[in-house]
């Protein structure tokens, strides 16, 4: 609830502080006296336009201070938790306007904040009713709230937003990987053909090495063979040009040797190391036995070999690597073309998650619109029937569905529409010109939604334009009734709405020297009695006035 208002310097109000209390306000005054300077400084405290033609008369700054109570628990109090400005039970809303042009500066518990926060909470402390730009009923969003408050609703909407956000996130990562599916389809293209040529190979570790070495043993196996013949022959002593090899020659040096032994033992060293030789000779001759064995290799081993080293060449070139890095990069080849497989059944993953967040949220919407249509209905109802007890009688109400695309809202915007006469047709609010017509509205709304407890506190400007007699009183006791479950301002010219306030403030112009100045005073028994006699007789004030308000006041009472 609006707890108290503090105004300084704004328009011809010089410093007003007032305190309220929960129940039905009304504010009376003369014409000119300017009861709606009040609704105006009220709504530049909750982020309404600035201008600085505000400020009052030398003066170089306007400030405009309201304080509310909203329960820790109610949508203001978990805005303010949500946004770090506040836990308590009150909330201090102060706006400051610049004569010298300085853009206007707002507070939400003495923090700095923006307009649009401002606003924000705004809508969840006070909703503003009347003769004024400040009219929340007229827009969309706050349409579709009151619809969704009067069905009880607020459950499935938060479960829609939460499908939405849902469904977005699933569509984003989708899409991002779609991208990184197109962008690597060249890259698979590319990697299915090296994987093709690699694996055609099928490159080990190390094996191009043995191939070089085998192929060069082919190039210059003849002229290997040649050598080995000639060694063989010079250890065999086979050379034309040589009488001996070395094998023969050792033997007769062991013959030649053998008698002397006899004759000196010092000569055994010698024998050992002729002994010796003869045998080195010998494993040279099964060296080259061995060697010429492996040498002899068929002509089809031959070419398979060469023409796989040919091929090992041919990819290492084509690739821009050594042929000794093929085998490796067969390895990596596989392990890319199986991470691209595995992000294309990721890729189907992706659509299999963002159509069930689809279907989930689809479902979620329908039931939602389903029920919306249904709470409209009653709300129609229940409205249609009120607005001939406040001077309507052909007036209507009606709900208007228009489908929209998908959004954390549901599948569709609402519009009210409205006629107040029968042979006219209906309009969007936002189009008709009364406002007392859209005030009585708006309070027939409120009353048809008093048990959603939408937002805890409503001004109404002038509600009573336009009627008078039985229907002002059946207007009054509405709004005394609605005040039962809301804090409830009304600027009134009715006696028989004013008499319906539990509390009553007199709103008076006040000339000082030149200086004109307005005041708001809170008004006693007596002179209440005394303000609802001079609404009922104008300037000169009867005892019959006055017998008629106390009257009034009585029957207001006596009411619940």
């Amino acid at each position: 609830m609006l707890a108290s208002l503090e105004i300084r310097n704004y328009a011809l109000i010089r410093q007003l502080a007032l305190d309220f209390e929960p129940g039905l306000t009304v504010l009376t005054g003369e014409t000119g006296a300017g009861k709606s300077i009040l609704i105006e400084a009220l709504g530049l405290a909750l982020g309404g336009r600035a201008d600085s033609v505000v400020i009052g008369p030398d003066r170089d700054e306007s400030t405009v201070t309201a304080l509310f109570r909203p329960d820790t628990r109610s949508p203001a109090g978990l805005w303010l938790e949500e946004h770090g400005l506040g836990e308590g039970t009150e909330c201090t809303l102060r706006r400051l306007v610049y004569r010298d042009g300085r853009p206007s500066r707002a507070y939400i518990n003495g923090h700095p904040v923006t307009l649009q926060m401002l606003g924000q909470l705004s809508d969840l402390l006070v909703d503003l009713h009347g003769q004024h730009e400040h009219q929340s009923l007229t827009r969309r969003e706050t349409q579709m709230s009151l619809i969704d408050a009067f069905g009880g609703l607020s459950a499935e909407v938060r479960e829609i937003q939460s499908h939405h956000g849902a469904l977005r996130e699933a569509r984003l990562a989708l899409e991002a990987q779609e991208k990184q599916a197109a962008a690597s389809e060249s890259e698979s293209a590319a990697i299915r053909e090296r994987l093709e040529l690699l694996a055609s190979l099928e490159p080990r570790s190390g094996e191009f090495e043995r191939l070089a070495e085998s192929q060069k043993r082919f190039d210059h196996l003849e002229r290997i063979r040649q050598g080995l013949l000639g060694i063989r022959k010079l250890l065999a002593g086979e050379e034309e040009t040589q009488r001996l090899g070395c094998e023969p020659l050792l033997g007769r040096a062991q013959k030649e040797l053998r008698p002397l032994l006899s004759l000196d033992p010092a000569l055994e060293l010698l024998a050992g190391r002729i002994d010796e030789a003869k045998s080195a000779i010998a494993q040279c001759e099964g060296t080259l036995d061995q060697y010429e064995s492996n040498i002899e290799i068929d002509a089809a081993q031959m070419e398979s070999i060469r023409l796989r080293f040919d091929r090992y060449q041919e990819l290492a070139y084509r690739f821009h690597m050594r042929p000794e890095e093929l085998a490796d990069a067969l390895e990596e080849t596989r392990r890319r073309a199986e991470a691209l497989a595995t992000g294309s059944g990721f890729l189907e993953q992706y659509r299999a998650e963002a159509a069930a967040a689809e279907e989930r949220y689809q479902r979620a919407a329908s039931q939602l619109s389903r029920d919306r249509r249904k709470a409209a209905s009653r709300l129609e109802e229940a409205v249609n029937h009120l607005l001939p007890e406040f001077g309507m009688p052909g007036a209507q109400l009606a709900v208007h569905f228009e489908p929209a695309p998908p959004g954390p809202r549901g599948l569709e915007s609402i519009r009210l529409d409205f006629r107040s006469h029968a042979d006219q047709p209906a309009l969007p609010l936002v189009k008709i010109a009364s406002g007392g017509e859209l005030s009585r509205l708006a309070l027939a709304l409120q009353l048809a939604s008093a048990h959603a407890q939408w937002v805890p506190t409503l001004v109404f400007d002038e509600i009573d334009s336009g009627i008078g007699g039985r229907i002002a009183e059946r207007v009054g006791l509405k709004l005394r009734t609605l005040a039962g479950h809301r804090q409830v301002f009304c600027i009134t010219h009715l006696p028989q709405v004013a008499c319906q306030g539990h509390h009553h403030f007199r709103v008076l112009k006040e000339s000082h020297h030149e200086n004109t100045r307005t005041q708001v005073v809170p008004l006693d028994a007596e002179s209440r009695e005394q303000e609802i006699a001079r609404m009922l007789a104008g300037e000169e004030v009867t005892d019959a006035a006055h017998r008629h308000a106390r009257e009034l006041i009585g029957r207001a009472q006596k009411a619940p």
